[in-house]
């Protein structure tokens, strides 16, 4: 939201849905921009972190 009302500001007119729409086209997912710390940080948890969820309760749904 806050980088679609930029993008209003910085056109001089009104916030508008139409600029949330376009600012979520230009979003890159940090699983992209970070994609080597996020698998770092993936195989350091298997043996360390207890999952939030089990993987049954995940495949029941």
């Amino acid at each position: 939201i806050k980088s679609a009302r930029i993008l209003a500001y910085a056109d001089d007119r009104p916030f508008v849905q139409r600029d949330i729409t376009r600012s979520m086209g230009q979003f890159v997912p940090l699983s992209k921009t970070m994609r080597e710390q996020v698998n770092e940080l993936r195989y350091w948890s298997v043996d360390r972190a207890t999952p939030a969820s089990s993987k049954l309760a995940l495949s029941s749904e």
